[in-house]
């Protein structure tokens, strides 16, 4: 639609200009209507009166990193949408939305992403939502330097401040630096998994039948790590099966108390890995159990989680998210 109204507008526009210059060619009343009519287009077309003017960028926020020199790459944390991604193409500066994709680079040697070449790295790559563990190391290693958290952003309260420094409040969203060291091991995208729910002081999200999370090492050779991630599970006890890359990691029973398990380490080699948690049983439904409104099927919730690198094997431990 968009090419065919381009052709459209302009098949138009030389018909008028055709139009007003035989118009302007004529003598006597034929040159006044020409007259007239340009300026009722002049009229038409102007901006006028000033308060109908409206900047295109959603925020203050959005317009004062605008008028901020770079180089800078920024977050943008809105509920994706047409009008979330059209500010992508708006902003001088590089910008991404929460859940827009854009093309991977494939290393076809190993058919694995290529993490390691910071000239590589996709500028766009999706966050699940900005209250996700660990946010600011894990920004600071895709190449972002701020973050605008909307004031209408579902999640706002729940944004990990850990490596963000508030640059400035406005009434419409906030603006953060990341200030964070870069995560070496991270979360990448992540499947199988709810919204995120939950308070201030803790959020979570619930996995359904089973919950992928791509594992991604940013270091150029293998790293030992050890994972610490908090679960519990919905109504029961629950038995859940880990897997990396296919192989069983772990094998635990997730009770509804909240609990902190401890998994590795394991050696991640450059790239991406794959980890799986697969609870056993069917999924519950809390409408059922509980009588509430939530018909979503689930197993267990995911809390926290942080990624320790081993910085040789029986050595102490790094923290990094």
């Amino acid at each position: 639609y968009a090419r065919n109204g381009a052709v459209a507008l302009l098949m138009l526009a030389l018909l008028a200009a055709i139009g007003l210059w035989w118009l302007l060619g004529r003598s006597g009343h034929g040159r006044w209507v020409g007259f007239a009519l340009l300026a009722l287009v002049v009229v038409e077309l102007a901006p006028v009166p000033p308060w109908r003017w409206h900047d295109v960028l959603p925020t203050t926020a959005h317009r004062w990193l605008a008028e901020r020199p770079g180089p800078m790459r920024i977050m943008d944390c809105a509920e994706p949408s047409l009008g979330a991604l059209s500010v992508t193409d708006l902003m001088p500066h590089p910008t991404a939305v929460l859940g827009i994709f854009s093309r991977r680079a494939i290393d076809p040697r190993r058919e694995r992403r290529v993490w390691t070449d910071p000239e590589m790295w996709d500028p766009v790559r999706p966050l699940s939502d900005c209250a996700e563990p660990g946010l600011g190391p894990k920004l600071a290693a895709l190449g972002y330097s701020h973050l605008v958290v909307r004031a209408d952003y579902r999640l706002r309260d729940l944004v990990p401040r850990d490596g963000l420094v508030l640059l400035r409040r406005f009434d419409d969203a906030d603006v953060f630096s990341v200030e964070a060291p870069k995560a070496t091991v991270f979360m990448g995208e992540i499947e199988g998994l709810s919204w995120r729910s939950g308070t201030a002081e803790r959020s979570f999200r619930w996995v359904g039948e089973r919950g992928r999370f791509e594992v991604i090492n940013g270091a150029r050779s293998t790293v030992r790590a050890v994972l610490e991630i908090e679960l519990f599970a919905f109504h029961r006890p629950r038995p859940t099966d880990v897997f990396l890359d296919g192989v069983e990691l772990a094998s635990a029973v997730v009770t509804p108390e909240p609990e902190r398990f401890v998994w590795g380490p394991v050696d991640l080699p450059p790239g991406v890995s794959r980890l799986e948690l697969v609870p056993r049983g069917d999924p519950l439904v809390p409408a059922d159990i509980l009588g509430t409104q939530d018909t979503r099927a689930i197993t267990i919730g995911v809390g926290e989680w942080v990624w320790r690198v081993l910085d040789r094997v029986g050595a102490g431990s790094e923290p990094t998210r």
